[in-house]
């Protein structure tokens, strides 16, 4: 019944409001939920719906959400609605579920990165990932294809994997960071040549982000850092 009335926007007003403030009638709610987190997730209401879940009802109350979630994450972090619901979880869901989810980018994160909305999860999965498992995604950046090209060249050349390649250059480890501005120092000079006025702003962000780590760009190209 519930899930049926989800697209009305007062409804879910209201439902919001049981989930934060009537403990008895949670259940009610989220067993009517269980079998449908991937449609509710991709409604512009439900996922709202959804993210209050997590965050007023215990670990317990939402483990069958969860679980459901993470069987349809790769579905909705491409989902223009479903992506907020996997961020949610990745900014603030139980540390064992943000490790899940960034654990499923692992072999599929330069495809995911140069998606329109999952680009925003690879942002804030960068953000949220413990040491280890950061260095696990930028890595997987730095690793060359088939063909020799690495994600890093890719990603330099895409409208949306280039924001998240400059929040990989922006939290690198110095080893990580070395290895990326050796990559990208170079494509960097070669691209502004022939920079769009679009990608001209993209190439501008990578530069300053570069300069502030105390790396040389203009007339530079070695990658060294400053004095």
């Amino acid at each position: 019944m519930f899930v049926s009335l989800i697209p009305s926007f007062d409804v879910t007003k209201v439902i919001q409001k049981i989930m934060e403030r009537i403990v008895s009638e949670r259940m009610v709610l989220i067993n009517a939920f269980s079998g449908n987190v991937r449609n509710l997730a991709s409604h512009p209401y439900g996922c709202r719906v959804l993210q209050r879940c997590f965050e007023h009802a215990s670990q317990e109350e939402t483990a069958q959400l969860s679980e459901e979630l993470h069987q349809n994450s790769s579905a909705l972090m491409q989902d223009q609605f479903g992506n907020y619901v996997i961020q949610f979880i990745l900014e603030r869901g139980t540390l064992a579920s943000r490790d899940r989810m960034i654990d499923s980018l692992k072999g599929k994160f330069l495809l995911m990165a140069s998606h329109k909305f999952a680009s925003n999860v690879c942002e804030k999965a960068l953000v949220s990932a413990d040491t280890i498992r950061r260095r696990v995604l930028i890595d997987e950046i730095l690793s060359p294809n088939s063909s020799g090209v690495t994600a890093a060249s890719l990603m330099m050349c895409d409208q949306f994997a280039n924001y998240v390649l400059q929040k990989a250059i922006s939290l690198a480890d110095a080893d990580q960071l070395a290895s990326l501005v050796a990559i990208v120092l170079p494509q960097l000079v070669t691209m502004r040549r022939n920079a769009s006025t679009t990608s001209s702003k993209q190439l501008a962000n990578i530069e300053r982000l570069l300069k502030e780590k105390g790396f040389v760009v203009a007339g530079d190209s070695s990658g060294s850092p400053t004095p």
